[in-house]
């Protein structure tokens, strides 16, 4: 996908676009929701008929910056915006952790906790990112409960 987005990416760049794109993933930052429209229905535009590329409709959407979501972390604030996890993204961790947790199997105690350790540290490393750190000293408690 890179290697075909490259098009997609130095179009952007040429506009003066603010974009970021992993994979397939991609959020375009404008100033104004009729200018995120327009963008939206050319890059869209581009991509179908240039690159012939679907395009997912139920993902596609002209948003706030504050009501975003990319790879699992949202935004903050406008005047000086934080990055922080997603609402889906905490509900997520939290499912998980009740499947690593359940006591109703006949798994050694040790293993539970070993792949609990893994699984949060993996977690914690990845939004390491996020600058909400009430978050993480709430999903300790919520853990250890």
């Amino acid at each position: 996908s890179n290697i075909l987005l490259d098009d997609l990416d130095k179009k952007l760049d040429a506009r003066g676009h603010r974009f970021y794109r992993y994979a397939d993933d991609c959020q375009i930052y404008v100033q104004s929701r009729r200018a995120g429209h327009r963008v939206k229905d050319n890059v869209t535009a581009f991509l179908e008929t240039r690159l012939k590329l679907p395009v997912n409709w139920e993902k596609s959407r002209v948003v706030s910056v504050s009501r975003s979501n990319f790879l699992g972390y949202s935004f903050v604030g406008k005047a000086n915006p934080r990055i922080r996890c997603s609402n889906e993204t905490i509900k997520r961790f939290k499912k998980r952790i009740r499947q690593l947790t359940r006591g109703h199997d006949r798994e050694a105690i040790e293993m539970k906790l070993a792949r609990l350790d893994r699984y949060i540290r993996g977690w914690t490393s990845y939004f390491q990112l996020a600058e909400t750190r009430r978050l993480f000293a709430d999903i300790d408690s919520w853990i250890r409960s």
